[in-house]
């Protein structure tokens, strides 16, 4: 039965908002195995998120860390940064993005709630009420999610609400843990957690520059453009830095394929356009002319090299991902994991838009363990995909092709020594690649090749027992 979440011992806490108050905490939990921590912060008045209290919860008690009276946040940052100390977050990735990027913190020895459900689960990404609710059996109010945590003083229903969403972690974590002991996956849970600890996982290139655009460089765009658009971008952050401000507030997204498309006809044209206020052009023209017309730089030639091009113009490519995925998909699922952790939609996007693309994080550790070489060199090679289907089977094979000499079309290179893959699905399977296929439309092969012999088989679960 589910227990109303009361204001018990549990719920007290201490208010730490000056420097002496800070050592202290620092002293009275330096050698505690264990801390739990939530943060909150406004990420959408700031140019960068503003970061407003760290809640703590360890076995010394509780504590609200006000970092808007705090110069330096020192004492936290060791705790953080012990090896010796078990860091306990839910969804903490966002927490760990704003102490690593402003505040230069090494967090080590990171146990997170969300993501060691996710091994567990394919109900993933799942939200700390709901978790909590599931695994504790105890309610909590998120009465004040939406809270101005910016103002001053806090109310005493903000402090409650921001310690309710840490003195939980702890014995959530245990759950957890002692469930990924027993089905062999802790260690996975672990290793995914401790890409945290890596600085580089936080830093942003030319990725992130892709990511910001919303594959608007993917677009079918003129050279010309895409450097307007890099250029555009980059003037945007620059200004939003200056004035302290989201940088929507400096140029809206939604407003730059607008520019990029219409640069080309001159001022008139864009003004005309109902979908732009003509305030905006006539105040930013003479910017969006200059940053059009000025001369390509050595610096931007090569970032626009590190940049795809579309390549949705190739079917196959496209295709091909789409089955594998739902290949990776289901080899997840399998294990109990969610696919969601395997590999994100949005690194799917980049291989799709980049044939040469490949994340280097699936040939190690528990995702090389859970897909397999064989899985991952369909993955890295993206060639087309032939589908065929069969009474109780369904047979995807994948090779390596090119042009016959004679011109008959498509065969397998002579000199490939796996001549290539199959995987073969039992009927269970099949069904669910029949209604992919179904909707790619790629039920007629993509050639006709010879018998392939001596092709490696990735392996196939027996098909699941249904019960009358």
């Amino acid at each position: 039965m589910n227990k109303e979440e009361s204001f018990d011992k549990s719920s007290h806490f201490r208010i730490v908002e000056t420097d002496d108050q800070l050592e202290r905490f620092y002293y009275c939990n330096r050698f505690c195995r264990w801390m739990a921590f939530d943060t909150e912060f406004i990420p959408e008045k700031y140019y960068r998120s503003k970061l407003c209290i760290i809640s703590i919860a360890s076995p010394r008690g509780n504590y609200v860390i006000d970092t808007l009276k705090l110069r330096r946040l020192d004492g936290f940052l060791k705790l953080l940064e012990s090896p010796d100390i078990l860091k306990i977050t839910h969804a903490g990735e966002n927490d760990y993005q704003i102490l690593v990027s402003d505040y230069y913190a090494k967090p080590k020895n990171l146990f997170d709630t969300q993501m060691a459900y996710g091994f567990l689960n394919c109900d993933y990404p799942l939200g700390l009420q709901s978790l909590v609710e599931k695994e504790l059996r105890v309610r909590m109010n998120k009465a004040e999610l939406r809270s101005d945590w910016e103002k001053r003083p806090l109310t005493h229903e903000q402090l409650r609400y921001a310690i309710s969403d840490v003195k939980h972690l702890y014995p959530l974590m245990k759950v957890l843990e002692e469930r990924l002991k027993k089905s062999r996956k802790l260690s996975w849970a672990l290793e995914e957690c401790k890409r945290w600890e890596d600085s580089e996982y936080f830093s942003a290139g030319p990725s992130e520059l892709v990511d910001s655009l919303g594959g608007m460089l993917s677009r079918n765009l003129s050279y010309k453009q895409r450097v307007f658009l890099v250029r555009l971008h980059r003037w945007r952050e620059v200004e939003a830095k200056k004035r302290n401000c989201p940088v929507n507030a400096v140029l809206k997204t939604q407003y730059l394929n607008i520019i990029i498309k219409g640069i080309t006809l001159g001022k008139a044209h864009l003004i005309q356009d109902r979908t732009i206020p003509n305030f905006l052009i006539n105040n930013l023209w003479p910017i969006f002319e200059e940053l059009y017309e000025r001369k390509v730089s050595t610096v931007e030639r090569e970032l626009l090299k590190q940049i795809p091009r579309d390549d949705t113009g190739d079917p196959d490519i496209s295709i091909a991902l789409d089955m594998l995925y739902m290949v990776m998909k289901l080899k997840a699922v399998e294990r109990g994991i969610s696919p969601n952790l395997v590999i994100s939609r949005k690194e799917l996007g980049k291989m799709k838009n980049d044939r040469y693309y490949y994340p280097s994080f699936l040939d190690s550790g528990w995702r090389k363990e859970l897909l397999g070489e064989s899985l991952l060199e369909w993955l890295r090679r993206r060639n087309p995909i032939d589908i065929r289907f069969h009474i109780n089977t369904c047979t995807l094979t994948m090779a390596d092709w090119e042009e016959d000499a004679s011109g008959a079309g498509l065969v397998p290179q002579k000199s490939v020594w796996a001549r290539g893959f199959h995987v073969i699905f039992g009927k269970w399977y099949s069904k669910l690649i029949e209604k992919i296929a179904e909707s790619l439309k790629v039920f007629k092969p993509l050639a006709k090749a010879p018998a392939l012999v001596n092709q490696p088989v990735l392996d196939a679960p027996e098909e699941p027992k249904v019960s009358d």
